[in-house]
């Protein structure tokens, strides 16, 4: 096993599976074996072969959350929006402190319309967890519930945590964009960015929106 993961990390991913391959099939109880390679097959693309091996690790180790996250993210990959649920919310229900599936759980209930369940993971969530992409859920679930203000303030939160990079801002502007309120967000927006000890990320992002919007000379003022 430890000579199939240096053959990885050296970038030969297919020796690496091959050897992995060889020792689950004369060992099918090997978790770790199941587990390296559910990882290789999804940095492959390789999603059908992921689901096999995320398979078997949930077979190995059905009380492990870890496992049902690979397997969820494996039938996510696949198309299988409600299975890929299915799997973050037992893997919530048996760890509710491991934050990656709470996470990915509230991004499937939001994908299939379930917009009041999301926000009781999203409630749940918040008793172990409060991190920018926490946060961040709590814009995208406010926004689905056609809750603008709560939405406004929920981005406040969010942009004055100095954890907040601007990919995850952008993805809060997204949600927005996608409830038909962005011009509200970049007047917000620009009351975030240029206050005392912003988040350098806020002003970039409001001069993009402004910009876009034809409010050069508010940029260039700045």
């Amino acid at each position: 096993a430890r000579a199939a993961w240096v053959e990885g990390k050296r970038g030969d991913r297919g020796k690496a599976i091959a050897q992995m391959r060889g020792l689950v099939a004369e060992d099918p109880g090997f978790v770790l074996g199941w587990r390296q390679l559910a990882g290789w097959f999804d940095a492959a693309g390789r999603h059908r072969e992921c689901l096999d091996a995320a398979d078997h690790y949930v077979g190995i180790e059905p009380q492990n959350p870890v496992a049902y996250v690979y397997r969820g993210e494996a039938k996510r990959n696949l198309g299988d929006r409600r299975g890929a649920a299915a799997d973050f919310a037992r893997a919530f229900e048996i760890d509710p402190a491991f934050e990656v599936s709470g996470l990915n759980l509230i991004t499937e209930q939001l994908a299939t319309g379930d917009v009041a369940a999301a926000a009781r993971t999203l409630a749940k969530l918040r008793e172990h967890a409060d991190g920018p992409v926490v946060k961040l859920r709590g814009v995208q679930v406010a926004c689905r519930q056609g809750d603008a203000d709560a939405a406004v303030g929920q981005f406040h939160d969010l942009a004055g945590d100095p954890e907040t990079g601007r990919g995850v801002l952008r993805e809060a502007v997204q949600a927005f964009d996608a409830e038909g309120w962005g011009a509200r967000l970049t007047s917000e927006l620009k009351d975030e960015a240029f206050a005392e000890n912003a988040n350098p990320a806020l002003a970039g992002l409001w001069a993009e929106r402004a910009a876009a919007a034809g409010s050069l000379d508010a940029v260039a003022d700045r």
